[in-house]
């Protein structure tokens, strides 16, 4: 397992430079610059503007800009945000406190409900219940997140108003939002684990332990639901590594400053330090969540343990 883990650190190096340069070129190839951003109506003279380039290095060629970044990147120094001034470290951690909220709580939300949802639709198969399971299921995952987002607002921030409709401070501001990210993946989950229970149900052990005499309920708790949990807590880790990258649509719904809000305004400020810095720690943030999510599937399931000591 040690070896693995630490194969996968090296690989990540250069998944990590590859993601640092195309973020790099993709930024400097937007239309505009900070400089038309910070002259607003007025273009700057040919002099202000040579200024202003050596000022903030982009009279350096892309090559050397490129380089000089990825050395500061690695040592810890993500830079300084043109507009603010504020280091690009400490924005992006501040931020992403605000989008781990409201991941977690949003997963965990979406993990009981989809878990639920599933257990009942496999249990009473070819039921009303299951095709309503289903129905919902559908209606989760294929429901606009802006739209839907929206929805809650106008139902309980305008027409209630039991509920504020943006921002961040108390768990209220949090109910909303993460509601709406919920909705789009319990759907997902409740068909995942619906479909994982019917496939063990055709297996041998959950045959034998019903021929043992055991209760519908016992066979579904002890032997069907702890083997078909595996793969679902693999995909529920799976979409919590996305959601910390930040819920882009609905933080900006929601004008909740996460993550993904910070980057969205960064790329309209063409605030170049902070948008390559801000998706260069949600490619990191991915990654480590993918691996965690790897090593404890592994602790799960000892079938895998096996092919890994194999290889």
């Amino acid at each position: 397992m040690i070896g693995y883990v630490i194969r996968r650190i090296l690989l990540a190096i250069p998944v990590l430079l590859g993601v640092l340069l195309l973020v790099f070129a993709i930024s400097r190839g937007l239309p505009g610059d900070p400089i038309t951003v910070i002259s607003g109506e007025f273009e700057p003279s040919p002099e202000v503007r040579r200024s202003l380039e050596r000022e903030l290095g982009l009279d350096q060629p892309l090559a050397v800009q490129f380089l000089l970044y990825c050395r500061r990147t690695f040592t810890g120094d993500w830079g300084k945000s043109i507009f603010t001034g504020e280091s690009v470290s400490s924005l992006t951690l501040h931020r992403f406190g605000a989008t781990l909220e409201l991941a977690v709580i949003s997963i965990i939300i979406a993990a009981t409900i989809g878990l639920l949802l599933g257990y009942f639709g496999a249990k009473r198969m070819g039921t009303l219940t299951d095709k309503i399971t289903r129905f919902l299921c559908t209606g989760g995952f294929s429901m606009p997140v802006f739209w839907w987002g929206l929805l809650l607002i106008l139902i309980f921030s305008v027409y209630l108003a039991i509920l504020p409709p943006m921002g961040r401070g108390g768990i209220e501001n949090l109910i909303l939002p993460s509601l709406t990210l919920a909705t789009v993946n319990f759907g997902m989950i409740a068909r995942l684990t619906r479909a994982c229970m019917l496939d063990v149900l055709t297996q041998d052990h959950v045959f034998a332990a019903r021929a043992k005499g055991l209760t519908d309920r016992t066979v579904f708790i002890r032997h069907v639901l702890r083997n078909a949990i595996v793969p679902v807590f693999t995909f529920v880790g799976l979409r919590l590594g996305l959601l910390m990258g930040g819920a882009i649509i609905t933080e900006t719904v929601f004008a909740y400053p996460g993550i993904g809000r910070m980057i969205v305004d960064a790329i309209f400020m063409r605030d170049y330090p902070v948008i390559v810095g801000g998706i260069f720690f949600v490619a990191a943030v991915v990654f480590i969540i993918n691996l965690l999510v790897d090593i404890i599937y592994a602790g799960l399931d000892p079938r895998i343990r096996f092919e890994r000591r194999a290889v």
